[in-house]
């Protein structure tokens, strides 16, 4: 396109617009040509050695065809840039979506593994708390058990030993009862036999003193009966000694005296 400032120029000059159109035109060819190493050729123009055969008006419209297909061209590169980023963009927000859901999810999955790891927690705590509290008891119940039974067992034993000292004792008294009525016994028949000891001497004494009646002999018959009757007096009483033989209780003698 040629400006209107150009034309007037041209017309001062003396030249022909259409000329110089035409002039144009092949120039711009030219450069493409050279731009392009192939030159683009057009039903309704045709470069033939540097000369042209076609008018002002097919090159305008020639060049508003250009024009057109170029802002098509631009147009339509403009809308697959758009869609392009559009799809970009949808792609870009669909994306974020599924890492937005991703996150929530993941969020979500970490609530419940805390809220399962609590629920865990307080329910070992509570498991442990009872078998605690029932080893507690266990414990109380087997400290009780052992407690009631060595009081058992103490009883049991003091009893045994009560037992066993009274069983001691009755026997020690047995014994010592025993052995009294032994001594006792014995006393008895040393007494008896004295006794007919004595009567026996007294007979025969008597039976000397009636033979002897006739004799006079009185002086040694009063020494006999002397001697006899010193020799009875001088007896002392009979004591029973028994000894207990260690008695844990009185640790000493018992004397009986007849």
């Amino acid at each position: 396109m040629i400006s209107d400032r150009t034309t007037r120029k041209i017309v001062r000059s003396g030249d022909n617009v259409d000329s110089v159109r035409v002039a144009s035109l092949n120039h711009w060819l030219m450069e493409e040509r050279v731009m392009h190493k192939k030159p683009k050729r057009d039903i309704n123009a045709q470069i033939v050695s540097g000369a042209c055969l076609i008018t002002s008006d097919e090159s305008f419209e020639y060049h508003v065809a250009k024009s057109k297909e170029k802002a098509d061209k631009l147009r339509e590169k403009e809308l697959r840039a758009q869609a392009k980023v559009a799809k970009t963009k949808e792609r870009q927000d669909k994306k974020v979506a599924k890492l937005v859901a991703n996150e929530l999810k993941r969020r979500e999955k970490i609530e419940l593994t805390l809220a399962a790891e609590q629920k865990r927690i307080a329910v070992a705590e509570a498991k442990a708390a009872k078998r605690i509290a029932k080893a507690e008891a266990k414990e109380a119940k087997r400290i009780d058990d052992a407690e009631a039974k060595e009081a058992k067992r103490i009883a049991r034993a003091e009893a045994k030993n009560i037992k066993r000292v009274a069983d001691a004792e009755a026997k020690e008294l047995k014994r010592i009862a025993q052995a009294a009525a032994k001594e006792a016994k014995r006393i008895a028949t040393e007494e008896k036999r004295a006794t007919a000891a004595n009567a026996k001497k007294a007979r025969h004494l008597t039976t000397i003193l009636g033979t002897e009646t006739t004799q006079s002999t009185g002086g040694v018959l009063s020494k006999k009966r002397q001697r006899f009757d010193s020799a009875s007096e001088s007896r002392p009483d009979l004591e029973l000694k028994v000894d207990t033989y260690g008695d844990f209780h009185t640790n000493g003698e018992y004397e009986i005296t007849f």
